[in-house]
């Protein structure tokens, strides 16, 4: 049976030959790529059958690689991405039909779908650069964007918007919702199709890799606080076990909480700001429910995305009961869990 095809590419030569032989060695029937500058030079240092090395001009000039327009892959990309959401709210670009689960193909789209698709992937360079981020044909950056601030995922969504035909004053909250969340999503599947997001110049740093550990350790901090005050409603294990004992898939569910701060910010017409000594400020009681329940649904679609659709706790927000709390009280905690790394939330614009 025919394995993988997987390319291999770092800034140190060195490094993408030993990969490239690692890689080969360790994935049966795979076929393993390694893209250097020179492959004369290393030819003989890579010893697997299944590896080989090419060089960056040899694979830029094969026919296959030039029919690999980044705008077709990424239309690929976020059609795919749809069918990785439950299908029971639609999306930013309609019903996406799906093929086996999670699974979908633009072709077997409906001809409305096919065009919302295509005008995001065509407009992908314009879309983003609403929000200071480039896209550059590039295999490599230090500093590569995948997370937006709220003030850039709002400028993102009004570009979205525009591509997408939507009249200026749309007020459908969770239409918009649902773009601020292709929003997010759409520096990642840009990269996926080739491209590489760098932040513009004078853009605002946002959150960094190692704050989103730091405020994910924080939030599973307080999930352990609410479940002391419920007494443990959800009867979950999780409620005993520290950060270093949860699974990596309850590490990453933390994460993708904590990663989703700015789509919620948004959704209220906020955003942050560093400060010295950051004001926390406090939600409204129907700030809280929104986001709320909002942000039980994400972690459903997390769920459901990461192999648990099956999960006892995977049911509509009205059926929740008391354990509506464990959504409140993450919620409440946002405005600490960003003072605590120097940021205070405020108004957009």
């Amino acid at each position: 049976m025919a394995g993988p095809t997987v390319y291999v590419t770092y800034p140190d030569v060195a490094v993408t030959v030993a990969v490239t032989s690692a890689v080969a060695e360790a994935v049966e029937n795979a076929r393993v790529i390694g893209l250097v500058d020179n492959d004369g030079t290393w030819l003989d240092t890579v010893t697997p059958s299944a590896a080989r090395l090419v060089s960056r001009r040899a694979l830029l000039a094969e026919p296959a690689t030039l029919e690999l327009d980044p705008r077709r892959l990424l239309a690929a990309e976020i059609v795919a991405d749809a069918a990785r959401w439950p299908g029971d709210v639609p999306g930013a670009l309609g019903r996406v039909r799906r093929g086996a689960p999670q699974t979908a193909a633009l072709e077997e789209q409906d001809a409305s779908v096919r065009a919302a698709v295509q005008a995001v992937a065509e407009n992908a360079e314009k879309i983003l650069a609403a929000g200071g981020v480039r896209l550059e044909q590039r295999g490599w950056a230090a500093d590569p964007v995948v997370l937006l601030a709220p003030h850039q995922l709002a400028a993102v969504e009004r570009a979205l918007a525009s591509a997408l035909g939507v009249a200026g004053a749309d007020t459908d909250r969770e239409a918009r919702l649902r773009r601020l969340e292709l929003a997010a999503r759409l520096p990642v599947l840009a990269a996926r199709a080739g491209w590489t997001p760098t932040s513009a110049e004078g853009s605002v740093p946002v959150l960094t890799t190692e704050d989103l550990q730091q405020l994910a350790v924080l939030a599973h901090g307080g999930y352990q606080v609410v479940s002391r005050a419920t007494d443990n409603a959800t009867e979950s294990v999780n409620f005993g076990r520290e950060w270093a004992e949860l699974s990596e898939v309850d590490q990453r569910s933390n994460i993708a909480q904590v990663a989703d701060i700015p789509v919620k910010l948004a959704t209220l017409g906020l955003t942050w700001r560093p400060a010295e000594l950051p004001t926390v400020v406090a939600f409204t009681p129907d700030q809280v429910d929104w986001l709320a329940e909002i942000e039980h649904r994400r972690w459903a679609y997390f769920q459901y995305r990461n192999g648990r659709p099956g999960h006892e706790w995977n049911v509509p927000w009205s059926e929740l009961g008391v354990r509506q709390e464990y959504d409140r009280s993450a919620v409440r905690l946002i405005p600490a869990l960003l003072a605590s790394v120097g940021l205070e939330i405020v108004p957009l614009g």
